[in-house]
């Protein structure tokens, strides 16, 4: 008669501290590892997802991001809700904290999102083309269609001709981008049935900014003879992201000219004061920069004609607090450049609270009157 054979199972070692577990002991933590994992999920996609903004910077890019950001939350809740069901099968650490880190991570993510998203806002001189709040520039391709009169070329160290260069095509992208802004301002006011006068400084302050890109691109020509200008701009023809209103169109000339151009022709006046700037550099900076100050000036007429008609107040105070903590950003990231008449950080933010606290200063004037 053959013995009965039985597994035999090992003894449990110090190391092996779960041998003995219960299976709902071990489905409980099982569940915990995975729901705190999950309810992570959603901080290592916020950083990835603001990278491809900030390197996209398209409409495209951003409503990509987002999706990927929601379902990155869909499966932190689902974590949170793992966390609740391994409590009840076995409380412990893990499964507390992901049951509430998987629904206060999408909140908290989604707040450090929209805060890092108003800090990566870009420099944009004079008035910023936006869709759904994201400046919009141009890309530059190489052609004669942003031909200005030829300059003598701008005397560059050979290791900076490159970077100067490009510094003034994204100036010439921005003084293009506002080209679409003016004429958007343009139909806006048409739109809502404002003054004729109001209409004709949009579009006369739109000239400016084609003057303004078509030297900027030649300057940058003048460095590395390279010649190229604006490429094919689809986003100018974009309908606004809603229907204009006296207030809105007062709050965005409140923002774009009356603080934004004025810290632009600010910029600008500094750098001509700069002594070892470039004549001929010297010289497009004082066009630029009495024509923004002019723009800055149209920008005023038109808030106070604008608010007078908006049938709620204008949030003017929102506006400037705004634009103090966004701190829109230079064009370049360090100020070794200025002597080319590319503002560095240090300029810019100076001119752009110098305009803050120009405009806090009429408003209170025109309030007291």
């Amino acid at each position: 008669m053959s013995r009965a054979r039985y597994p035999v199972y090992p003894e449990p070692m110090a190391n092996e501290p779960y041998i003995d577990e219960p299976p709902d002991h071990r489905r409980a933590r099982k569940m915990a590892a995975w729901g705190l994992g999950l309810a992570l999920f959603p901080i290592l996609t916020c950083g990835g997802c603001l990278a491809a903004v900030e390197a996209g910077r398209s409409e495209e890019a951003v409503w990509a991001s987002l999706g990927v950001w929601a379902l990155s939350c869909v499966f932190a809740f689902y974590g949170g809700v793992l966390g609740i069901r391994s409590g009840r099968l076995r409380p412990s650490g893990r499964a507390k904290a992901a049951a509430i880190l998987g629904f206060a991570v999408p909140i908290l993510s989604a707040i450090g999102g929209f805060a890092a998203g108003i800090a990566m806002i870009p420099f944009q001189r004079g008035r910023a083309f936006r869709r759904r709040g994201l400046p919009q520039l141009p890309e530059d391709v190489a052609g004669d269609q942003w031909r200005d009169a030829p300059r003598e070329s701008l005397t560059v160290p050979a290791a900076d001709r490159s970077a100067v260069a490009a510094g003034w095509r994204a100036m010439a992208a921005t003084e293009a981008a506002s080209i679409a802004a003016f004429a958007s301002l343009a139909q806006q006011l048409l739109a809502v049935g404002a003054e004729s006068l109001l209409v004709e400084w949009a579009h006369r302050d739109g000239l400016d900014e084609i003057a303004h890109a078509r030297v900027c691109y030649e300057v940058a020509h003048s460095i590395d003879g390279r010649r190229r200008g604006a490429a094919p701009f689809p986003a100018a023809i974009l309908p606004p992201d809603r229907a204009p209103t006296f207030r809105t169109l007062a709050e965005e000339c409140l923002r774009e000219s009356c603080v934004l151009e004025a810290a632009s022709a600010h910029a600008a006046a500094a750098l001509v004061a700069a002594p070892a700037l470039d004549p001929g550099v010297r010289e497009v900076l004082r066009t630029i920069a009495v024509d923004e100050a002019r723009h800055a000036e149209h920008g005023w007429e038109m808030f106070r004609a604008l608010a007078a008609r908006a049938a709620e107040p204008v949030r003017t105070e929102r506006i400037l607090r705004e634009l103090e903590e966004s701190a829109p950003q230079a064009l370049l990231d360090h100020d070794r450049y200025e002597r080319f008449g590319l503002a560095g950080p240090t300029l810019w933010d100076a001119a752009v609270r110098r305009a803050i606290q120009e405009a806090r200063e009429r408003l209170e004037l025109r309030a007291a009157a």
